[in-house]
């Protein structure tokens, strides 16, 4: 019996064409497969395999329309807004709608605790599904309130959102949805500090550019799973087993990191001096916020601009185990002095009604809500969700006029 041997360089091209061969099959395969499962859904393999926000000329950043969650909780529409998958292409208003825009940032979006850290551990809320989000719970009670109306509340809220942001997401989506009402959740995303004749849109573009998306190696690996499905479904699954692996394995040993923060001890919440660095930033986002409010008010547009709650005002005399260890988590690792001194000054001056700016609006008695509010250090609990969509329904449904979140003294 003889043996064929082959020169190293035929043993190398028989090694690489049957590589080839096998992942021309494997990307065919997951080809099928991406087709199957995402042709109702109006994206590609492109989408999908790229980052979660995408650039934008309006806005420095938006989510990427029609991406949709690997899990299909949600789907962003064709204006990156957070929506019920398959629901991604908006139609033209009619009498017989009634529609809400939401603008803000990733707890108006419908955040969970942030994967960074302990938070998901401690708590097990990941992010939350459309179904159970400020917009999703908001249209069912205003749905049920005006049954001989089509009501439609529109996510146009995005992760890490500035104030201006949410202002010209506003001026990007205004003429196009004719709100009934818009309402935005703002403030724990805004420079806390500023140098002399800095601007928050400096701040936003800087931050940009910095993004990891734009360097290696991600550069690099979003360049291959825009192009293949196959390295894409890799992706995905080495991201989310480990991710869903993490959560499963805090469920099963009961959560070991919420009994651990439970029972440490933590100190105080510290402030850092007031000072003209966090002056100035206070200075901007009220230049921002009364910008805001003079649009909409010139477009004789009905609205609410809330100014968003944070963990470091938490009343903690009545915490479940849950939040008692979350707060004391970031109490121990993740306190900002100069933002705590930021929203403070914001909060005063806000607190008292204004006639000219009646629909600026603090959240001050989510800090004293009784069971689970913070997930983390802003985001929310499904709990103090529907709660904060109740409030905003009862604005809405009162005309503006009913009191709410117990912050403006008559």
């Amino acid at each position: 019996m003889t043996t064929v041997k082959w020169k190293k360089k035929k043993l190398f091209l028989f090694s690489v064409i049957t590589i080839g061969i096998l992942f021309s099959i494997l990307e065919i395969t997951s080809r099928v497969i991406f087709y199957s499962k995402n042709r109702l859904f109006h994206n590609t393999i492109k989408i999908q395999g790229g980052p979660i926000q995408v650039s934008d000329d309006s806005l420095v950043f938006i989510n990427q329309p029609f991406y949709l969650d690997y899990d299909r909780r949600f789907q962003f529409n064709e204006a990156g807004m957070k929506s019920e998958p398959g629901d991604e292409l908006i139609q033209a208003k009619s009498s017989a709608d009634f529609w809400v825009l939401l603008t803000g940032a990733s707890a108006m979006e419908g955040m969970g605790s942030n994967r960074n850290g302990n938070w998901l551990d401690i708590t097990g809320v990941d992010d939350h599904p459309y179904n159970k989000t400020i917009a999703f719970y908001l249209q069912e009670m205003l749905q049920k309130s005006m049954p001989q109306k089509k009501v439609k509340v529109f996510n146009a809220a995005f992760s890490t959102s500035r104030l201006c942001q949410s202002y010209w997401r506003y001026l990007q989506l205004y003429k196009k949805l004719q709100p009934d009402w818009v309402v935005s959740m703002d403030g724990v995303n805004d420079p806390v500090v500023l140098k002399p004749r800095e601007t928050t849109p400096e701040v936003i573009k800087n931050e940009w550019q910095q993004n990891p998306q734009f360097k290696y190696p991600l550069k690099l690996i979003i360049q291959l799973t825009t192009h293949s499905a196959f390295i894409n479904y890799m992706k995905q699954i080495f991201f989310h087993v480990k991710a869903d692996g993490r959560l499963a394995n805090a469920a099963a040993k009961n959560y070991p990191l919420r009994k651990q923060w439970a029972a440490t001890s933590a100190g105080p919440i510290t402030f850092a001096d007031f000072n003209d660095s966090i002056g100035r930033a206070v200075d901007n986002f009220t230049m921002w916020l009364f910008k805001y409010d003079s649009v909409l008010n010139s477009h004789h547009q009905k609205h609410l601009l809330l100014l968003q709650p944070n963990m470091f005002l938490r009343d903690t005399s009545n915490l479940s185990e849950t939040e008692q260890a979350v707060n004391h988590y970031y109490r121990q690792e993740f306190q900002d002095k100069s933002k705590h001194t930021f929203l403070s000054e914001i909060y005063k001056r806000f607190s008292h009604i204004d006639s000219l700016h009646r629909n600026i609006i603090t959240m001050e008695s989510v800090h004293h809500w009784p069971g689970f509010v913070f997930v983390d250090y802003c985001h929310f609990s499904d709990e103090a969700t529907k709660r904060i969509a109740a409030e905003i329904f009862m604005y809405i449904n009162s005309d503006g006029h009913a009191p709410i979140f117990s912050n403006k003294q008559e």
